[in-house]
């Protein structure tokens, strides 16, 4: 009976190994089922437990593995997912692949997972019977994981044989000199560093390092001493770096076993080469270290030994990782600068929440009152200058609540809560970032008075409802947020602020969600521009005072009166409430309304207010 070899990584670190009978089937924890990572036998095989019942990126049932005579059977049991493989295309839900003894793929939360085909030793390399100046080595090169980590078991086979004996000094060598490479990622001499280690380290003449773009070569970085220092341009094997790519692992070029040593004035005098890729997260080949040693007199049997090649592909791996760890750093940057930390973290681990969803969210719209008027006063440098900073402290109130700046259009904000991840207080965390927007009014205005004496504000609208979230921009510019009604509405309503006068309103579908929520006072019953059904709003307000809800009890009242067809009473209530709050927007409205109907009755009322303008 055919035994798998099966290896657990986490984050890189290995957290799981064992030799097991398939078939095996991989998921997350069921009911009745132990805690990951286990072992849960059944009459057909067994379950490799990963993950927890909370780690809902991890389907229940996400693949199977069976062993097919010499060949490893992989089906993704998924009917939505794809399941994420190293070295070779995903899965498609359903899909089947085989491979030869080996199959590694990954899922969310940093889990990458090894099978290996137990069938007995592994030689140290494969002959190419194309070329026998060429040799493959067996051992599959690193692979970045989450965090410019490395996953993958060159390390751990290729070093199994040479752990003992003069080696191993040289391979804690070796190691000490990766802490530095790595440690140096992020600065600017990275692959200058990189290539000078591999060279003394390893013992070569000739070190570069290699990115691909757009299909060509490019070399960033080179390091040669000796006879090969690089006073004038020279050339490196295309032969060679063709086979490494086709082979997708480390290949050395060896005259010693047949063929003929490598011609051309450029690549003259070298005894031995060899080229190893670099892969990103998606295991595609993103560069190459490519090494050489010269031909010498006393030097013309050293060529390079299996051992070297394998702390040459060591390096690689850390140069892959340090590459995957700026990729990483910029694309955080990316995203945090429309998704706050939380937010943009649940991202990373799982990509798939960007995909289109329909789900609940709370949209917030925020427009800059007197801007025509600032810009005409300060001019565009200054007024640039200007914008810049109110919409920098209005986005760090969205961030601060963990929403997601889906846009700035002009003068206005737009920004969303509910999406990409799940957030049951997404009104709520709406409307707190409003107040905090409502109090940086007084803060900017005092910051900016010297430029800008003349009084600016907020008018903010807000919107709960379902809606389209996914990439509502194009292949060419992404743009996360949502579509729908709800949308829609809640520009409506960021409107309204200037008919009502006040700064902030929402709908009552917001406050209702946002539960126990004491700053709102109901505004009225307002029909919008391009929005089919009548819709009840509230004044939202940044600080309650007992003024404030003195104001809001006799308005309320007084609305109660004049919705229920009580013109006169609510006129004689709204003017009593005119003579202490003569400045309130919404008393001096909805009066003017009660006269209008009390001196002209209506055929038939309709307490809905109509609104058709923007």
């Amino acid at each position: 009976m055919s035994l798998l070899s099966v290896t657990i990584l986490e984050n890189g670190t290995t957290v799981f190994e064992r030799r097991l009978e398939g078939p095996i089937e991989f998921g997350r924890q069921q009911a009745g089922e132990p805690k990951p990572i286990s072992i849960f036998e059944h009459g057909s095989g067994c379950r490799l437990i990963i993950a927890d019942e909370t780690q809902r990126t991890i389907p229940r049932k996400a693949c199977l593995i069976r062993v097919d005579g010499s060949r490893i059977q992989l089906e993704n049991l998924h009917e939505q997912n794809d399941l994420m493989m190293v070295g070779r295309s995903d899965l498609q839900p359903r899909e089947q692949c085989s491979s030869d003894t080996r199959a590694c793929f990954r899922f969310p939360g940093g889990y990458t997972i090894q099978v290996t085909l137990d069938q007995g030793a592994v030689p140290t390399h494969v002959p190419d019977p194309r070329d026998t100046g060429y040799r493959t080595l067996a051992s599959i090169p690193l692979i970045p994981v989450t965090g410019g980590q490395l996953a993958g078991d060159a390390e751990a086979e290729s070093f199994s044989a040479i752990q003992t004996g003069p080696a191993k000094s040289f391979i804690q060598l070796l190691r000490a000199a990766l802490e530095v490479v790595q440690l140096s990622a992020a600065s600017n001499g990275f692959f200058e560093s990189a290539v000078r280690a591999a060279a003394t380290s390893i013992g070569l003449d000739r070190v570069l390092v290699f990115l691909q773009t757009e299909g060509d070569w490019q070399a960033v970085a080179e390091f040669a001493h000796g006879q090969l220092r690089p006073t004038e341009h020279r050339d490196w094997s295309h032969s060679l770096v063709r086979q490494m790519c086709e082979d997708r692992r480390t290949v050395v070029f060896d005259p010693s076993r047949g063929a003929s040593r490598l011609t051309g004035a450029s690549l003259a005098g070298i005894q031995s080469s060899v080229a190893s890729p670099m892969f990103d997260e998606k295991a595609n080949i993103v560069g190459m270290l490519y090494g050489e040693r010269a031909l010498t007199i006393a030097n013309e049997a050293a060529t390079i030994s299996d051992v070297d090649a394998t702390l040459f592909e060591v390096f690689t791996g850390a140069i892959a990782g340090g590459l995957a760890r700026q990729r990483e750093s910029t694309a955080r940057g990316q995203l945090e600068q429309f998704f706050s930390g939380n937010v943009a973290e649940q991202l990373r681990t799982n990509p798939q929440l960007l995909a289109g969803q329909d789900v609940e969210v709370t949209v917030l719209f925020c427009d800059i009152r007197g801007f025509s008027t600032v810009t005409e006063q300060l001019g565009p440098r200054k007024t640039i200058e200007w914008i810049n900073d109110v919409l920098t402290e209005l986005s760090e109130c969205v961030l601060k609540q963990d929403g997601v700046l889906v846009d700035y259009v002009g003068d206005e904000l737009l920004a969303m809560w509910g999406a990409p991840g799940e957030q049951p207080d997404h009104a709520a965390r709406a409307l707190q970032a409003a107040i905090d927007m409502l109090a940086q009014a007084r803060p900017l205005q005092e910051k900016w008075s010297s430029a800008v004496p003349w009084p600016f504000s907020f008018g903010i609208g807000i919107s709960t409802g379902n809606a389209r979230v996914g990439n509502t921009g194009s292949r060419v510019k992404f743009k996360y947020g949502p579509l729908g009604n709800t949308v829609n509405l809640g520009s409506r309503v960021q409107g309204t602020t200037k008919h009502f006068r006040v700064k902030c309103v929402a709908t009552e579908s917001t406050v209702a969600a946002a539960g126990q929520f004491d700053r709102a006072r109901r505004l009225a019953t307002v029909q919008l521009l391009g929005i089919d059904e009548p819709v009840r709003l509230y004044e939202v307000v940044s600080e309650v005072t007992d003024e404030w809800r003195d104001l809001q009890k006799h308005y309320v009242a007084a609305l109660d009166e004049f919705e229920s067809g009580q013109f006169s009473k609510a006129a004689a209530s709204l003017g009593l409430l005119v003579n202490h709050y003569p400045d309130d927007g919404p008393t001096l409205q909805l009066l003017g309304r009660a006269v209008a109907n009390h001196v002209n009755p209506p055929r038939d009322f309709s307490p809905v207010l109509r609104l058709f303008e923007k």
